[in-house]
């Protein structure tokens, strides 16, 4: 968690723990070069034979695919988080929703504890009187696409073929594969893989010595690829990045998106409407894969962030987390507190 701004009531809360996460993301997005974490290369080294060993294996027919019972598209990507995976998926299930196809989504859940597969429906957290456990149970990207696609299932589990199995007998047409580029026991027909335009592949080691999953030349088996938040860097980078695709994607097969906020929603223990606008000056805290795009997106739309917090992805806060969000806001002098949808899932049910 970092704290530009001021220390104040955060200074309790701050652990070596959070400190070694940041200097560690620091070194792995490459933009720290001399680094103790640079002790970690011989495990990157390590991890990129498994999986050229792993991905050997598939491509000569030594590991199988299964072939799942309804159509698949993999949405995937090869680092670790912040690519906006789950907004692509919302997009994607929102055009075929247009199109007359009725899809569904699975995932692995991350931070879930369920085993077997869970369904969950926008019907089923509305009528829920405990989104804490849901979310505990499934992970909180799949709740929280659930409730904003109705009328699209989630089907939560560790086994995706499984998933696609108990779908299977609910009208679905097709499906779409939250983060399932790396699962290659599952067939599918189509594979978009996202690319972050602003850390592309950070500082191009394999995981844990980068933010790597898979070298840069695993695209080459991709259906499609997404440059994603191509508004938040400089036409010279972009066409940079660009080139650098094209060593392993033709350019017929590489695409472009951007981030665009949609409204402004006020939330006080509850939805309670859409906003006006933005607000004039804020407190902005996230715990969310790619912060900095974040503080990008806020910025653009002409909001003044006093002082930011920034926590571990997928963080699940505590009562005494907002109570000393509230004292720092208070302490800069924010109109109010700014987050993402996603950090409103991970609240605490007591606040």
């Amino acid at each position: 968690m970092s704290e530009p701004g001021g220390e104040g009531a955060f200074r309790r809360l701050r652990t070596p723990v959070r400190s070694a996460l940041g200097s560690y993301l620091s070194f792995a997005r490459g933009e720290t070069r001399l680094s103790l974490w640079a002790l970690a290369y011989p495990f990157g080294l390590v991890a990129k034979s498994v999986v050229a060993v792993r991905n050997f294996a598939f491509d000569h027919g030594l590991a199988r695919s299964e072939e799942p019972p309804l159509p698949v598209v993999s949405v995937g990507n090869i680092t670790l988080g912040g690519t906006n995976k789950t907004p692509f998926v919302e997009m994607l299930c929102r055009i075929l929703l247009s199109a007359g196809v009725s899809p569904a989504i699975i995932s692995r859940g991350y931070g879930g504890r369920t085993v077997d597969p869970v369904v969950i429906t926008a019907d089923a957290i509305d009528g829920s009187d405990d989104l804490g456990r849901l979310r505990d149970l499934v992970g909180d990207e799949p709740l929280l696409l659930a409730s904003r696609l109705p009328g699209v299932p989630v089907a939560v589990s560790k086994d995706r073929l499984r998933d696609v199995d108990v779908l299977s007998g609910r009208g679905v047409q097709l499906i779409v594969a939250d983060d399932a580029f790396q699962h290659r026991r599952m067939g599918r027909d189509a594979d978009i893989v996202l690319v972050d335009a602003c850390c592309p592949f950070g500082n191009g080691w394999i995981a844990p010595a980068g933010i790597l999953r898979e070298p840069p030349s695993v695209l080459a088996r991709a259906s499609a690829v997404v440059v994603t938040k191509s508004e938040q860097v400089s036409a010279g980078r972009l066409r940079t990045l660009v080139d650098e695709l094209s060593r392993f994607v033709p350019e017929d097969r590489l695409f472009f998106s951007r981030i665009s906020l949609h409204e402004w929603r006020l939330w006080n223990g509850g939805w309670r409407g859409i906003a006006p606008g933005p607000p004039g000056t804020a407190l902005a805290f996230s715990a969310i894969g790619s912060p900095e795009s974040f503080r990008r997106s806020l910025e653009s739309e002409g909001v003044e962030i006093l002082r930011e917090h920034r926590f571990k992805d997928h963080y699940r806060y505590r009562v005494e987390d907002m109570r000393a969000l509230e004292d720092s806001m208070r302490e800069c002098g924010a109109s109010c507190m700014v987050c993402t949808e996603k950090d409103v899932s991970n609240m605490p049910r007591e606040w």
